[in-house]
């Protein structure tokens, strides 16, 4: 029996009101339509051409500085190869996120870095939410799907699990996300609903 059907069971009326608002919270909580980012494709394919242009340099064990000068120079190589147009700003934006996307934590990299934000919660992969002053609000952060969030958990837990850095609180919350999604990404594709 779940909790809503014990608090409706009881015929308690504040019960009610308090099931009421719990699914009213809910609702107001969903995220709204959003957006498709169009320089997703862009991304993507400059993303890939870094990766297999710096291949196992991203591993070595040189200073972080220099790594992320070579990352930037040519995620920025990149890009002017491939001629798509974009102003300065835009342009300045795709490197960010690239670069963050292969460097960092991807979407998560602008909220970690903004002090003004004390927790940061995944609950799916266009559902990232975070506290800023005690209230928790739906951020504009989204990652491109199922597979670029388990990537970058996968990232979280690989460097946790290699010892590489002092875990901070929010990497155990990460990982117990991670768990929780394998657990639901192995049942979805076994076909158990449970």
């Amino acid at each position: 029996m779940g909790l809503h059907d014990r608090l409706t069971r009881t015929g308690n009326g504040a019960a009610e009101a308090t099931v009421t608002r719990i699914e009213s919270a809910a609702r107001d909580a969903q995220p709204e339509s959003r957006s498709v980012d169009p320089y997703a494709e862009l991304k993507t394919r400059i993303h890939h051409a870094c990766i297999a242009k710096l291949g196992p340099e991203l591993f070595s064990s040189s200073s972080n500085e220099d790594l992320t000068d070579r990352v930037l120079r040519v995620v920025t190589e990149q890009l002017a190869l491939d001629q798509t147009p974009l102003t300065r700003d835009e342009r300045r934006q795709v490197v960010r996120e690239i670069t963050d996307d292969i460097l960092g934590y991807g979407p998560l990299e602008p909220l970690l870095r903004e002090d003004a934000i004390s927790e940061v919660m995944v609950n799916g992969p266009d559902r990232i939410y975070v506290e800023r002053a005690g209230k928790i609000e739906l951020s504009k952060s989204t990652f491109v799907d199922d597979a670029h969030l388990l990537r970058i958990i996968d990232k979280i837990v690989s460097q946790v699990a290699a010892g590489s850095t002092s875990p901070p609180r929010w990497w155990m919350r990460a990982c117990r996300t991670a768990a929780a999604s394998t657990r639901s990404s192995r049942r979805s594709r076994c076909g158990d609903r449970s």
